[in-house]
């Protein structure tokens, strides 16, 4: 009798808050850049080894969501939309999130790079207001701010 094992894909729910705060939002700013750029090699790593799965939400001056980055295809579709994401001094972090619920509620473990302080609890208010108390209940979040270097271990610039 032959035994096949099945092989684990893990699925990791990513969200890129491009926070802005200040007026000059037309000049380029390092902090966006380099949370852009990690989400951008995580999704590369990802669809080239082939083996896990990611949804990637982004807040920006638009939100959008990608619930399953698996493929080159699907990678080169988030890479451009990352090359024209705008950050937002107000970006709508729940409305991005609405975009992976389905992978969120599989990997309640999200994932959040941003440019900004902590907002784990502004986005459980948010997705608790919206009625998505399922998601809220079980949503674990780790908060990754650019700005303090919390991506330093992780990712450094070439």
């Amino acid at each position: 009798m032959r035994q096949f094992e099945r092989q684990q894909r893990r699925q990791a729910c990513v969200l890129l808050d491009l926070y802005r705060g200040d007026a000059r939002a037309a000049e380029p700013d390092r902090h966006v850049e380099l949370a852009v750029s990690f989400v951008a090699t995580l999704a590369s790593l990802t669809a080239r080894y082939g083996s896990d799965r990611l949804a990637v939400a982004v807040a920006a001056s638009e939100s959008f969501a990608l619930p399953s980055v698996q493929s080159s295809v699907l990678v080169e579709n988030l890479l451009e939309r990352l090359a024209v994401a705008a950050a937002s001094p107000k970006p709508d972090l729940s409305s991005a999130l609405q975009g992976i619920s389905i992978p969120l509620l599989n990997n309640p473990h999200l994932i959040a790079i941003s440019t900004r302080s902590d907002q784990s609890e502004a986005i459980r208010k948010q997705l608790a207001d919206r009625g998505s108390r399922k998601l809220f209940a079980r949503l674990h979040i780790t908060w990754l701010d650019v700005s303090r270097g919390d991506l330093e271990p992780y990712f450094t610039w070439i």
